[in-house]
């Protein structure tokens, strides 16, 4: 594996010991690219490479090239949305 490469358990925690028994399942010759995040549960096939920033969340087949990053959205004033809801639910200064 790469560096900067982000293993996430079931809960979206980063899991960040390499010897741990929940670690994605990385078949030989297998490569990840740096910047990726494998979210578990995730099979890697042997000989398999995933591209740099790449968020893999399912399984990749043996000799398969993964690449995958979300597409960007953007929701029409959904920052100001976001500002009123946590303006509203914030409690009253104390004087």
């Amino acid at each position: 594996m790469a560096r900067s490469v982000a293993l996430m358990g079931l809960r979206h925690a980063v899991i960040t010991s390499v010897d741990r028994d929940d670690l994605p399942d990385k078949g030989a010759g297998a490569f990840v690219g740096s910047n990726s995040s494998l979210v578990a549960p995730v099979k890697i096939g042997s000989g398999a490479y995933i591209g740099s920033g790449s968020v893999i969340t399912k399984e990749v087949p043996a000799d398969a090239l993964a690449v995958e990053r979300s597409q960007q959205t953007n929701r029409e004033d959904g920052a100001k949305r976001y500002r009123e809801i946590k303006t509203r639910d914030k409690p009253p200064k104390a004087s």
